[in-house]
């Protein structure tokens, strides 16, 4: 699959849905069990990286949110 910044190998039988977007390369991957992989890449996207992002699992962040839902989790990557 070719996504003009990036490329990697994918199974035949998946899909890509590209986005709308103006000031970056994002858009969607559909497997072949109709799960999907959101990709943003671009100068204002999320680096992703721990120092600038906290990652958490869907079931630490219900845990979180039962304390205090209006926790702000805008910096969140969440991981299902």
């Amino acid at each position: 699959m070719d996504f003009r910044s990036f490329s990697f190998q994918a199974p035949k039988d998946w899909n890509q849905l590209k986005l709308d977007t103006y000031n970056s390369n994002a858009g969607i991957i559909i497997t072949k069990n109709k799960d999907s992989i959101f990709y943003d890449y671009g100068p204002y996207s999320n680096p992703l990286d721990e120092t600038s992002a906290v990652i958490i699992g869907g079931k630490d962040l219900m845990e979180l949110l039962k304390v205090n839902l209006k926790f702000d989790t805008t910096e969140f990557v969440i991981i299902l």
